[in-house]
């Protein structure tokens, strides 16, 4: 993060979203959608 925040990372432009880990609950899906579910 501190690289980002340095702006010596090219592709740090705020606002943005950093990394790749997403997070979450799912508390709905919509139909037809099959790669997810709620829980």
């Amino acid at each position: 993060m501190a690289f980002t925040l340095s702006g010596d990372d090219p592709e740090g432009v705020f606002p943005a979203i950093l990394g790749h880990e997403g997070a979450g609950v799912v508390v709905e899906v919509g139909e037809g959608v099959t790669s997810v579910k709620t829980g």
